[in-house]
């Protein structure tokens, strides 16, 4: 074998082995231990949408409610610091998909409360049946409560976000409250996925 050819081979060898480097995340890796991204709901410009309207982007699901008076907007406010991080052509590879999963989130209600975090951020609802479904694939716990309250009813539920890649598989499980250091590499990282 030539010199070039030896030069060559041991070229391609290294690059492949660079472009198979596994990925060390930060949040719990789940790749494939959860349902791939599915549903159907409407969104908040009112237009029936399913997983295939967001594909070939990162999707970042999570569920709360936008009368949420800590985990949500604590949560989004994190996830919008997190995107901001990223540059422009990196932001414009990812969603956040925000399910409303109180019976008073209103497409337009969750329109109105995804634009405080950004662009990224698109508020999901749909039939209480809808949502039972979709929080039961997900594994998703929330508790819609009588309250002794003047807004009648009060809501409990988990602050886990899926990470879905662009073929809408699952990916991550992230939490609000990793540093967001953490949560921007591994963003970066889930948009470095071809």
């Amino acid at each position: 074998m030539s010199l070039i050819k030896k030069t060559l081979f041991i070229s391609i060898l290294i690059l492949s082995a660079c472009t198979s480097k596994k990925i060390e995340w930060h949040s719990q890796d789940v790749s494939g231990a959860i349902p791939i991204l599915e549903f159907n709901l409407t969104a908040e410009t009112g237009k029936e949408v399913n997983a295939q309207t967001f594909k070939d982007k990162v999707n970042l699901l999570f569920f709360g409610f936008a009368d949420c008076p800590h985990i949500c907007p604590m949560t989004l406010d994190v996830l919008a610091q997190t995107i901001q991080k990223l540059d422009a052509s990196e932001r414009a590879q990812i969603n956040v998909l925000f399910v409303g999963i109180d019976p008073r989130d209103t497409p337009a209600r969750l329109k109105e409360y995804t634009q405080r975090f950004g662009p990224e951020f698109i508020g999901l609802t749909g039939t209480q049946e809808n949502l039972k479904a979709l929080s039961k694939k997900y594994l998703v716990t929330y508790d819609l409560a009588q309250s002794n309250s003047m807004q009648g009813n009060e809501l409990t539920h988990s602050s886990i976000i899926y990470a879905f890649d662009r073929e809408g598989k699952s990916k991550l499980l992230m939490r609000g409250d990793q540093p967001k250091e953490h949560l921007v590499e591994d963003v970066r990282n889930l948009i470095s996925i071809l």
